[in-house]
């Protein structure tokens, strides 16, 4: 599953067309300025949908999490069986996105499934186009932080709940941003998605102590306690501290929308990135093995005697 599309540019290009120059934008009064958003966004969304090999995804279809969740485990089954470092966030972020599926798929508890599973599928496709380009060796068309967590784990440095963590961080504090800011943050009669982005907030802070749970269990049992000094995070909070990490990817979904120039977007983006790789690296350094102590090995007899799922 792969783009034509870079998504950061197309999305920059396509709010770009929605109005003038940057003194133009500014003047613009607020419907004008929130039409033009909704319509720029809608066609950056409708693009990426379209390049990412998801069809069922440009409308918001019942079929759309399926697909995505079949392109996650065409991705985790062969990083499973190899026991590889990467597996402890693929493995998460799947059963995640099956936890949302059920609740977007549940008749009446969201008022828009259809924005929902939009914004589920590019954010999926976030992940996968950083993982192809970090697999096909064009490492300048990952962004740093997933630069930072696919060379922990490839170089197999920090411990299970460091891997899932790194995954994370990069895919909330980076990723999640970017794909609010495609899929638009409102409706087109105006009305927020909001309330429903915070209802996917309770699902995950419900679901994280099994899902950790079920990642140490088949990969490395050291996740189960665990304690990252300065992010207040550890197994008893992991569920509270990703859905802050949620709510700080909203809001900078809304600097990236109501930025009147690509360069002003592109100057929230940096920060966006910059942020998300100071955390990165509080988690590596955190989760980083002790040299000479063979835990990583440790750890990977212990993921090859426990059978697959």
């Amino acid at each position: 599953m792969k783009r034509a599309l870079p998504l950061v540019a197309g999305f920059l290009a396509l709010s770009a067309c929605s109005g003038g120059g940057e003194g133009d934008a500014r003047s613009a009064d607020t419907t004008a300025r929130s039409d033009a958003t909704t319509t720029s966004t809608a066609a950056a969304a409708e693009s990426f949908l379209g390049t990412a090999d998801l069809p069922e995804c440009v409308q918001g279809e019942e079929g759309c999490i399926a697909a995505v969740l079949a392109e996650m485990d065409r991705r985790y089954g062969p990083l499973e069986q190899a026991c590889d470092h990467n597996a402890p966030f693929a493995l998460p972020s799947r059963t995640m996105t099956a936890e949302v599926a059920k609740g977007v798929d549940a008749e009446g508890r969201f008022a828009d499934p259809g924005w929902l599973r939009r914004l589920d599928a590019v954010f999926a496709d976030l992940y996968f186009e950083a993982r192809d380009h970090w697999e096909d060796e064009r490492e300048e068309d990952v962004p740093p932080v997933w630069r930072t967590a696919f060379g922990a784990s490839d170089a197999r440095q920090v411990a299970g709940i460091g891997d899932t963590l790194l995954g994370m961080n990069a895919h909330i504090s980076r990723d999640l941003a970017v794909a609010l800011s495609i899929v638009g943050l409102t409706a087109e009669d105006g009305t927020s998605h909001e309330a429903d982005f915070r209802l996917v907030d309770d699902l995950i802070v419900a679901a994280a102590p099994a899902v950790i749970a079920g990642v140490a269990e088949r990969f490395d049992p050291t996740m189960a306690a665990f304690d990252i000094p300065g992010l207040d995070l550890d197994e008893t909070t992991a569920g509270a501290v990703i859905a802050a990490w949620r709510q700080e990817s909203w809001v900078n979904a809304q600097r990236l929308v109501a930025a009147a120039s690509e360069g002003e977007r592109a100057e929230v983006l940096d920060e966006i990135e910059a942020n998300a790789q100071a955390r990165a690296l509080v988690i590596q350094a955190a989760t980083t093995y002790l040299p000479l102590t063979g835990a990583a090995e440790a750890r990977d007899d212990y993921c090859a005697s426990r059978p697959s799922s």
